[in-house]
């Protein structure tokens, strides 16, 4: 049997944690399954991962001026946090992948 994923999917659970996940990843070690994404899935969600991760961010930084000076400081933080979070995402998702044995295919 064989599951090929979207990126619907993996819009919907961005590093793909979870039962069900971890389910899939035994599956696949016990070869019971081979899992395949496409190359097009992974890069259209991370282009959607950083896109939502970017609204979000800008969205925080408008309310920085309404929030207590120690406040800022601290949502300050989170927006650099997720910056580097978006950044790093596709490596975290390849990464993920590799460890539930996907294979990227084109």
């Amino acid at each position: 049997m064989f599951l090929l994923l979207d990126a619907n999917v993996i819009v919907g659970n961005p590093l793909l944690r979870g039962r069900q996940w971890d389910a899939v990843a035994d599956a696949v070690a016990s070869e019971a399954l081979d899992l395949y994404v496409p190359e097009l899935a992974v890069d259209e969600a991370v282009a959607r991962y950083r896109d939502s991760a970017a609204l979000r961010e800008r969205e925080a930084k408008k309310a920085l001026k309404t929030w207590p000076p120690r406040s800022r400081e601290l949502v300050q933080e989170a927006i650099n946090a997720s910056e580097s979070f978006a950044a790093e995402y596709e490596s975290l998702l390849r990464a993920r992948l590799e460890q539930m044995g996907a294979e990227i295919v084109g």
